[in-house]
């Protein structure tokens, strides 16, 4: 069965209008016209109701020529328009094309066929037309919404395209930008500037990409080009910049907080070495010392100047490496704890952000289940911050790319003494018992040679034993690892 078309006939001549209403119904048993003839009439028209299409003829009581188009696109975009015209001029229809209309025909010469067929394609078009404006403006509503700074560009360099961000970045409208090559609107340069990447991929066709610092502002940039090839031809490039300030500040976070955990195993190095020191140098050299207050005491004033001279030499010496080995020892000994109260999820998030780089870049996903209590503990931030860290590297370090990280913190209660549980899991390799058993010794890994010094674990468990914790770990070989930490909560 036809679908019903609603028509809205503008026409001021009742013959025409009885003719082109005679021709609908001949080939659209449905068709219904609604006829009015002047532009005041089809407004309150369209007002009221709705249509399927609209019929105009351009010489009206009350408008004439394009006025009269204009007149109607004004009150209605969504409608095809069919033009009626008695003037068989085709520049007129072109522009009438422009200006919104679907197609136009001439009067007396057109029949029924033909005019239901022009109609037809009309409302075709129209809805195909609403279609791509719909998508064009989904898509640029998308564009806009990256906060990337993004521009596209033709083979000369000339700026097309570009969004929201782009254009704020440079402080300027679209419009002045529009057409502009880009490096007279980055650079202020007349030529292009070799070392740009925009440069590189015109003239190698592959995508570039570089970090560029904004001198003005300080800002870092990772700048991206990449080409637009269509039938092997190079057509121009997208290129977006990426603000990486703030991540290149984290980078910078992270350097510090490596360094702190690379002195935390350094002094872990040292503490194994006192051991030694203390067996191997501090004894022998207490007997010493008192071998030589013992031969001074029996040689009494009887003794050579020279051998007292000797003698006090060796005791200034042993009384030396004495001092050294007391401060070596001071030296290693566990830093003093600067306790305050933690948020728990705040500082797990701070070593997941610490790590999100190198989670990317394994395409490691990380689950967080978090309790909904809000946990605070009694902790050295820096510290126990470095421990989720630490834990967290293990984890992704063990995994292949695509592997999962399920963190999950329980409180039974949330009264001071109650323990919380972080529970840091992992799709890695896993351990055999004999690793479980080792796995916190010092200086005992089972990384790959020089990829881990066997120190890491081992100061995770001081520093979490140093805030009356525990930790313990669960694993099975070829099916993951589970460390669960215990800390206590801060009394409320």
């Amino acid at each position: 069965m036809l679908k019903p078309i609603k028509t809205l006939l503008i026409e001021d001549d009742q013959s025409s209008a009885d003719l082109i209403s005679e021709f609908l119904r001949q080939n659209h048993c449905r068709a219904s016209v609604c006829h009015v003839g002047s532009i005041k009439e089809s407004v309150d028209c369209l007002k009221n109701e709705t249509f399927d299409v609209i019929l105009l003829d351009l010489t009206l009581p009350d408008s004439e020529g394009m006025n009269t188009l204009d007149s109607i696109t004004r009150v209605n975009t969504v409608l095809p328009i069919v033009i009626l015209t008695g003037l068989n001029d085709e520049s007129l229809a072109v522009e009438m094309i422009k200006k919104g209309a679907q197609d136009y025909l001439v009067k007396g010469q057109f029949n029924s066929s033909l005019l239901m067929r022009v109609i037809q394609y009309a409302i075709e078009r129209k809805i195909i037309e609403q279609a791509l404006r719909i998508s064009e403006q989904e898509w640029r509503k998308t564009f806009n919404a990256i906060s990337d700074r993004i521009f596209i560009q033709d083979e000369d360099f000339r700026i097309v395209k570009m969004n929201k961000a782009f254009a704020q970045t440079m402080k300027l409208n679209p419009e002045d930008i529009f057409g502009k090559k880009c490096h007279e609107v980055l650079h202020g340069s007349d030529q292009p500037i070799p070392q740009c990447p925009c440069v590189k991929t015109r003239c190698d066709g592959i995508s570039h990409c570089e970090e560029i610092l904004d001198t003005e502002t300080g800002q870092s940039f990772q700048v991206t080009t990449s080409p637009i090839i269509e039938n092997s031809l190079y057509k121009g490039a997208v290129h977006i910049a990426r603000d990486i300030t703030s991540q290149k500040k984290t980078d910078e976070e992270l350097k510090d907080i490596q360094a702190q955990l690379l002195q935390l195993e350094k002094m872990a190095v040292l503490g194994q070495m006192s051991a030694g020191i203390t067996h191997e140098i501090k004894n022998p050299l207490s007997t010493i010392l008192l071998s030589i207050d013992c031969i001074k005491t029996k040689m009494g004033g009887k003794d050579p100047i020279q051998i007292k001279e000797l003698l006090n030499l060796l005791e200034e010496s042993a009384q030396r490496i004495n001092k050294v080995i007391n401060e070596l020892l001071s030296f290693v000994r566990t830093p003093n704890i600067k306790v305050q109260r933690v948020n728990l999820h705040r500082a797990i998030d701070t070593a997941i952000s610490l790590l999100d780089n190198k989670a990317r870049h394994k395409n490691v996903i990380c689950e967080k289940y978090y309790s909904k209590e809000d946990i605070e503990i009694n902790a050295d931030k820096l510290l126990i911050e470095q421990v989720f860290y630490n834990l967290l590297s293990n984890a992704v370090d063990a995994m292949e790319p695509g592997g999962r990280i399920k963190l999950r913190t329980e409180c039974p209660g949330m009264s001071g003494g109650e323990m919380v549980d972080v529970e840091i899991s992992d799709t890695g390799c896993g351990m055999t018992d004999e690793e479980i058993v080792k796995i916190f010794e010092p200086f005992f890994t089972t990384k790959d040679y020089g990829k881990g010094t066997g120190l890491g674990l081992s100061i995770v468990k001081m520093v979490v034993e140093k805030h009356k914790g525990s930790i313990n770990v669960v694993s099975q070989k070829g099916s993951g690892t589970s460390f669960t930490v215990s800390l206590p909560v801060s009394a409320g």
